[in-house]
């Protein structure tokens, strides 16, 4: 990463804190909200303003499933990062589950792009890069569970960016601690363990 790509970073982290500060601040005045309340509110536009800007730079620039070379294919590297560092940075507690129940998990990751079937159950799974993750109809994902749609490799000597889909079929059932990794297709009526 050159310096052009963390200035880029820094600012958009900036503007986010920036932006949930000037709306925390005249807020927890007006209604005259103690320390803790106000610090709540803050992290809670935090959260609100990474979730616009990573639908955005999901809508703007989609990841594309391929093989990227950062020497070489230097903007879907960027993006790709940006965006993972963002939900990383401002998000983790609902990734971690400590926020989030199990019954509103599958929601937040459906926010970040995650494709769902009807009846879905995402229990305590981690689930990274959710727009390349399908889950079909009735499939249950387990405690711990951690999908892990890309992976950074060195390739004679250089730097390579992997990204690919996970799809879950229907009725599947992905039990506990079970890491499922990129360019993976688990079928219909399916259990990995």
């Amino acid at each position: 990463m050159n310096k052009y790509n963390l200035s880029i970073t820094s600012l958009v982290c900036l503007a986010i804190l920036g932006a949930s500060l000037a709306c925390t601040w005249p807020l927890s005045r007006l209604c005259h909200a103690s320390l803790l309340a106000g610090m709540v509110l803050y992290y809670a536009f935090i959260c609100v303003f990474t979730l616009i800007v990573a639908v955005l730079i999901q809508r703007i620039f989609p990841v594309r499933p391929g093989i990227y070379r950062y020497s070489l294919d230097l903007k879907p590297c960027f993006i790709w990062g940006l965006r993972s560092y963002l939900l990383a940075l401002f998000l983790w507690p609902f990734y971690q589950g400590v926020l989030l129940s199990p019954f509103l998990r599958g929601y937040f990751y459906k926010l970040l792009g995650m494709k769902t079937g009807k009846g879905i159950l995402v229990v305590g799974a981690i689930i990274y890069d959710p727009e390349l993750v399908t889950l079909g109809d009735e499939s249950m994902v387990g405690h711990d569970a951690l999908f892990l749609p890309h992976a950074i490799n060195v390739i004679r000597d250089e730097d390579v960016l992997v990204l690919g889909r996970i799809s879950v079929g229907q009725r599947a059932i992905i039990g506990a601690k079970t890491t499922v990794m990129a360019n993976v297709e688990i079928g219909d009526d399916a259990m990995v363990t």
